[in-house]
């Protein structure tokens, strides 16, 4: 009989990922009450222009759906 033998492809090598630890950072920056305020206000605008938005689509699609007057 034939003698077979069996061909494997040889596989590259894994290539193992390098990471290195980095310290943390102890000293988080403390917001001050002027810059808490002004965030505040800041969300409260964003909040107030996006429940406008809102509103104003619900009244469009409201008035579209109750078609010609």
């Amino acid at each position: 009989m034939e003698e077979t033998r069996e061909s494997k492809a040889e596989q590259p090598e894994l290539q193992v990922i390098n990471f290195e630890r980095r310290p943390i950072l102890e000293t988080k920056s403390q917001v001050t009450g002027r810059e808490y305020r002004r965030m505040l206000r800041k969300a409260a605008f964003a909040f107030g222009v996006s429940l406008g938005v809102n509103i104003a689509q619900a009244i469009m699609i409201y008035i579209l759906q109750v078609g010609p007057i």
